[in-house]
């Protein structure tokens, strides 16, 4: 009577190991990718969202109303508000709503002379000032993204203060 041992041999497991580091090596790139092109494409929801309601902020309101970043720069956390005391700044005490940062290399908002934008401005009507001589572009991309990747999103408000679509860059 012959017995039968179950189990796997060395080669066979080595094989199986083997394999397995194949395809993780193929697998590994191909989602960091998937998750860069995500990620993107959520900041590129969240600022649209964000502009959306700073407008009817102002509309419902009938007052000007201000995005600006609560921090140094746009990669930390965003404020929206009234502009209660016409200062032309937004002070803690004025923000209604917050959003987190874009945590993005070459972030960049700009006006159509190409100046670096410090906070958007939505008036009663829910348009930008006329004397940001719109459109205002947008631009941002992952941290590590080298091109041929597409992973920068390109975005413009409109003169009348509405979001153009997003467009796919090559990284920078």
């Amino acid at each position: 009577m012959r017995r039968y041992q179950s189990g796997l041999t060395l080669l066979e497991l080595l094989i199986t190991v083997a394999l397995a580091a194949v395809l993780l090596g193929v697998g590994i790139p191909s989602f960091q990718r998937a998750f860069e092109a995500a990620r993107t494409g959520q900041w590129t929801r969240d600022i649209s969202s964000f502009v959306g309601l700073a407008r009817t902020e102002a509309l419902q309101r009938g007052q000007t109303v201000l995005i600006e970043p609560t921090g140094a720069d746009w990669s930390t956390e965003w404020g929206l508000g009234p502009d209660l005391d016409g200062d032309g700044a937004l002070d803690a005490n004025e923000i209604i709503h917050r959003m987190a940062g874009v945590a993005a290399t070459d972030f960049t908002m700009v006006d159509r002379n190409g100046t670096d934008l410090l906070q958007l401005e939505f008036d009663s009507r829910g348009w930008p000032p006329l004397r940001l001589a719109t459109p205002i572009s947008i631009g941002f991309q992952p941290d590590g993204c080298s091109a041929p990747d597409e992973h920068r999103r390109a975005m413009t408000i409109r003169p009348n203060g509405g979001m153009g679509p997003s467009e796919k860059q090559e990284c920078i």
